[in-house]
């Protein structure tokens, strides 16, 4: 259900903007993660904290999955 909703919502979705390489758009994903999302997905390197990893179903590491979605699909997500 995730994925087709994903697939489905990105089409309204516009591209990506053109500075997602810029050093200050990047700093602000990374800070984005880092307060939104590392808490629960973990980071490189870092093993999934305690909590998610007992999670039924526990939340995936995200670096492994980036691959599977389009730019579009993963703005949309993010």
């Amino acid at each position: 259900a995730m994925r087709r909703s994903v697939i489905t919502h990105a089409l309204a979705v516009g591209p990506p903007p053109d500075d997602l390489d810029q050093a200050a758009t990047v700093l602000a994903g990374a800070g984005h993660y880092e307060t939104g999302c590392r808490s629960c997905h973990g980071a490189p390197g870092v093993p999934l904290p305690a909590v998610p990893a007992a999670m039924t179903p526990h939340p995936p590491r995200l670096e492994a999955r980036v691959g599977r979605w389009s730019a579009g699909q993963l703005f949309y997500i993010v």
